[in-house]
């Protein structure tokens, strides 16, 4: 059997476009209910973030994302995640790559206190889907 050129020149576009495309980690809602420590943010708004995960501890492991645009936000504590999920998020943070994060972030601190680049102020609303996407 044949296969006509224009087909194989397809065929194997799709498999790079496959293999190559950007990975897409969903992370459902963790729980029915805000948090509660975001039940008063100053400001509650839909952001997409890029930047580099990192783990910390604060108040537990916590997984950061060093933003390029709002500097250091809360994503979630790995620990509430499927394994899945986790081990696909610490393969990208020992990788170094960067990530483009779309969520509903909370500020919780007054303007006064951002200023003052306050590691916690700013953390991601875990009630809702966030989607990270390997760059």
């Amino acid at each position: 059997m044949k296969l006509s050129k224009p087909f194989l020149g397809l065929a194997a576009a799709v498999c790079m476009v496959s293999a190559f495309g950007a990975e897409v980690i969903l992370i459902q809602p963790l729980s029915g209910k805000p948090s509660k420590i975001i039940a008063a943010p100053k400001k509650l708004e839909q952001v997409v973030l890029t930047g580099t995960l990192q783990t910390v501890p604060m108040g537990g492991a916590k997984t950061l994302l060093q933003s390029t645009n709002y500097g250091r936000v809360v994503l979630f504590s790995p620990l509430e995640l499927e394994a899945a999920d986790r081990n696909k998020l610490e393969a990208i943070e020992k990788s170094g790559l960067s990530v483009k994060v779309t969520a509903t972030m909370a500020t919780i601190c007054a303007e006064r206190e951002l200023k003052a680049e306050v590691m916690g102020c700013r953390v991601l609303d875990v009630s809702r889907q966030i989607r990270i996407e390997r760059q």
